[in-house]
C-alpha cells in the first residue's frame, strides 16, 4: 500500500530481492497485480516492467489521447508479447449503445 512516499520502485526495492518476493507469493495466487503511476508522468511503470510477465494499460474515457499518450502507447506496443492490452475506465454508460 502507498503511504504517500515519493520514492520510485527502484529506490524502495534497493537492497531487497523483490523478484524473490514475487516468486514466493505467486505460489499462492493466480494473479499478482502491480499498479503504477501514469506512464506519462513517472518512471515507476517502466521500473516495474522488469518484474511483470504482462502489462495492461488503463485509459480514462474522460480524457483525450494527447502526444505524450501516443508516445506511451508506442512504448508499450514495443514490448511485444509482454503487452496484453488496455482497459478503458470511467466510461459513461449513457455513451454505450
Amino acid at each position: 500500500g502507498n503511504t504517500g512516499s515519493f520514492q520510485s520502485p527502484s529506490e524502495v526495492f534497493a537492497g531487497k530481492d523483490f523478484a524473490s518476493f514475487l516468486d514466493r507469493i505467486s505460489k499462492n495466487y493466480d494473479y499478482v497485480f502491480l499498479e503504477a503511476a501514469a506512464l506519462n508522468d513517472y518512471s515507476d511503470s517502466k521500473e516495474l516492467i522488469d518484474y511483470a510477465e504482462q502489462i495492461i494499460t488503463v485509459f480514462s474515457a474522460e480524457t483525450e489521447i494527447k502526444a505524450a499518450d501516443k508516445n506511451s502507447i508506442g512504448f508499450v506496443h514495443g514490448l511485444g508479447d509482454k503487452f496484453l492490452g488496455a482497459i478503458l475506465n470511467k466510461v459513461d454508460i449513457k455513451n454505450l449503445g
